[in-house]
């Protein structure tokens, strides 16, 4: 276990003694981890604002159509222009300022909390002995179909179109008259049983209103008595004058919730149709934007690792770390913030992004992106690719995986919402993960090495299946770390692999343009192809058999990728593995040798002076 230890930080030390790469490294960790900071959050404040889990699923099933559009375009202009810090630099500000505007879109739905007291209303008057009953806006209440009778409290009496609590008393047309005090608020006046037998027979959607129950036809009276008794004095109760002495007045009575409404909250809608076109709106700018810059990013890097040397997992190492910070910092953020004001606030968040994506512009200038000559002849190449079985296979597969991980990655905070959990242990779940992918990249080159792309990937898959039917069976949300542990394999491990076999399947002149195919087909199709499919499962089979399902179908594909591997790619493949190891081997001995002669002249050269 030592031995392994020692050889994980010899591996890590040795890459970065690597000057060249030390700023890739510093913008992995920048640009990765800005983009964590926020979308592991995007589903919950997009909860937040009122928006249902079918809108969201159609949100997050349409914007990623882009991602199948814009790696690739970047890709080509990537590999036409060759050098184009400038460009990538812009787009960094710009995917910054973009995040900030989903601060500006409006709420679609509020829900409210039902208090445990129902604030009821209801007037009497002369005219009206036998009022209706109403609840306060914005609260609506689902009424118990068994519930024959409820017990209500009297608060407080006011005088018609009055906000004072005192009225007067004696004739009803009286222009001078003496005043009384009223009771006062949450102190108990008397309590009265209303009549609910006639509920039975209404539509369910007339249920949310109580406007349909009438007083039963002592209150009113009783209450203008009792008003008229402490400054009208009578003989007899048969002297009562109730249509000649009667004041207008509405009171405030309270009934126990759990025994009149089957619901705990109730949803206030306001503009759900403006909402979901803003969201979607900046969405879709700002899913552009940041695919622009991610996917050039890496596609760059990747080059410059293929000419120069270097292993993409151990940079990809980096991208972890930021998320093992910037993640973790904003779930503690946004419960401080929101514990302070006493609402869910998630601006700290969007700000933290633009701060990081300004600072990505600005450590852009140090990063060596000069990886090759332009190639002229792209579309031409791309369409050979495309041709090639080996790597429409592969493409398949990564939309099977991004259909299956964008489900995931959508609604296993809202899952862990309902769950109970709070933000801080939400974003302590992206840490647990990314740490724990932090040595499987370091190990990632010789992983792939030992059991090849295919089999690793399939591998990742198999992980990523186990991880779908944890979590359905998970019930208290500290039990998903287990499974969260597990995303070293099917996230980090198997981004980097896709990435090297990409690079592996291609020319050196058309590297980013797979990239960008890969990135496309996994984040673009396969990701909006699953929240698609989870908009409709979501509401017939809820979270955890959606999980179960989509958990179930991904093993069968694992199953029928390693049998069209076997069958059909592995002879082919490993004998061009083999000789792609031979010749990074003998690479690496030359590396050596010339490292090892430049010391011995910096020696003789230091001896010398």
């Amino acid at each position: 276990m030592m031995s392994a230890f020692k050889e994980f930080f010899s591996v890590v030390w040795e890459d970065l003694r690597n000057k060249s790469l030390l700023p890739i490294k510093v913008l992995f960790f920048l640009l990765f981890g800005g983009s964590m900071a926020m979308s592991p959050f995007m589903t919950l404040y997009m909860r937040s604002l009122g928006i249902s889990k079918e809108e969201l699923a159609f949100i997050f099933s349409f914007t990623p159509i882009l991602g199948l559009l814009v790696p690739p375009l970047t890709g080509i202009l990537a590999d036409r222009v060759g050098n184009f810090k400038v460009f990538l630099s812009t787009m960094m500000i710009a995917a910054g300022i973009s995040g900030t505007l989903f601060l500006a879109v409006p709420q679609a739905r509020i829900t409210h909390k039902i208090p445990d007291l129902l604030p009821l209303n209801t007037t009497c008057s002369s005219d009206n002995t036998s009022p209706k009953l109403f609840l306060e806006a914005p609260y609506e209440c689902s009424l118990h179909n068994d519930t024959n009778t409820i017990l209500v409290t009297m608060q407080y009496c006011q005088p018609c179109g009055s906000n004072t609590r005192e009225m007067c008393t004696g004739s009803f047309d009286s222009i001078e008259c003496p005043k009384t005090s009223l009771p006062h608020e949450n102190s108990s006046y008397t309590a009265y049983i209303f009549d609910m037998s006639n509920i039975n027979g209404i539509e369910d959607e007339k249920k949310n209103n109580l406007d349909f129950l009438q007083t039963n036809s002592s209150l009113c009276p009783t209450v203008l008595f009792d008003i008229l008794e402490s400054s009208v004095t009578h003989t007899t109760p048969t002297e009562r004058n109730y249509n000649h002495h009667v004041p207008c007045v509405t009171c405030r009575l309270t009934a126990n919730r759990t025994t009149l409404c089957r619901n705990k909250d109730t949803v206030e809608v306001i503009n759900p149709s403006a909402t979901f076109v803003i969201f979607l709106l900046i969405r879709f700018i700002h899913v552009t934007l940041i695919s622009i810059c991610l996917t050039m990013f890496s596609g760059a890097v990747m080059a410059v690792l293929v000419e120069k040397g270097g292993d993409y997992g151990l940079q990809r190492l980096y991208m972890n770390l930021g998320g093992v910070i910037f993640t973790p910092l904003s779930g503690m953020l946004i419960d401080s913030i929101s514990a302070s004001s006493g609402k869910e606030d998630f601006r700290s968040i969007f700000y933290m992004f633009v701060g990081i994506m300004f600072l990505c512009s600005l450590m852009n200038k140090f990063v060596d992106l000069e990886f090759k000559r332009p190639n002229v002849n792209i579309i031409h190449d791309c369409k050979i690719l495309l041709k090639n079985p080996e790597i429409d296979v592969f493409l398949f597969f990564m939309i099977v995986s991004g259909m299956c991980s964008g489900i995931l990655e959508t609604f296993l905070f809202w899952f862990l919402d309902d769950l109970g959990a709070n933000k801080s242990l939400m974003g302590l779940t992206v840490t647990v993960g990314l740490l724990a992918g932090i040595p499987i990249l370091a190990v990632s080159g010789w992983i792939v090495d030992r059991f090849g792309h295919v089999v690793t990937i399939i591998f990742s898959f198999f992980v990523l299946c186990v991880r779908l039917v944890g979590y359905s069976l998970i019930h208290n949300p500290w039990h998903v770390m287990p499974f969260e542990a597990l995303e070293c394999f099917s996230v980090s491990l198997v981004m980097a692999v896709s990435a090297t076999y990409a690079a592996f399947l291609s020319g050196r002149d058309t590297v980013v343009t797979l990239q960008g195919l890969q990135q496309g087909f996994h984040y673009g199709v396969g990701n909006g192809l699953g929240n698609l499919v989870a908009g409709f499962l979501l509401e017939p089979l809820g979270t955890r058999w959606t999980f179960r399902l989509v958990g179930l179908v991904l093993l069968a594909f694992c199953i029928m990728y390693f049998a069209l591997y076997v069958a059909f790619f592995r002879k082919d493949y490993l004998q061009r593995f083999e000789e792609e190891k031979e010749e990074r081997a003998k690479k690496k001995n030359e590396d050596l040798k010339l490292n090892e002669s430049e010391e011995k002249n910096d020696e003789s050269q230091s001896k010398k002076n």
